[in-house]
């Protein structure tokens, strides 16, 4: 399952698998995914996002960003895989726009991102 809640060192991580995605429709899919998952757990969200060789489109990262936005108060910690150049260039748009900045983190791979979320 690409979206999941998953345990690391005693602590919920809500996973976001969207690796290898290059249809939007199938993206957009999973991201309203992600949304209903965000909503059950209320404030204290880890979450990683694996976006690695993923097509991001405009209505993607629309969607991506009003859900941001809407969930921002609720994240403790944001930490992101699979970022290239191109993608850092939306990363930082994304962020100006939900303002969480400071609790979000680039990785190059999973394990040191949920040893992040983790802490």
């Amino acid at each position: 399952m690409p979206i999941q809640w998953m345990e690391h060192k005693g602590v919920s991580i809500l996973y976001s698998d969207f690796s290898n995605i290059r249809n939007t429709a199938e993206a957009v899919k999973l991201i309203e995914t992600v949304d209903e998952l965000y909503a059950t757990k209320g404030k204290g969200v880890r979450h990683l996002m694996n976006v690695e060789n993923t097509a991001l489109s405009p209505e993607f990262m629309e969607l991506a960003k009003q859900l941001g936005k809407k969930y921002q108060p609720l994240v403790y910690k944001d930490a992101f895989v699979g970022i290239s150049p191109l993608k850092s260039v939306m990363l930082k748009g994304f962020l100006l726009f939900t303002g969480s900045g400071g609790k979000t983190k680039v990785f190059s791979n999973i394990g040191d991102a949920m040893n992040w979320l983790a802490e």
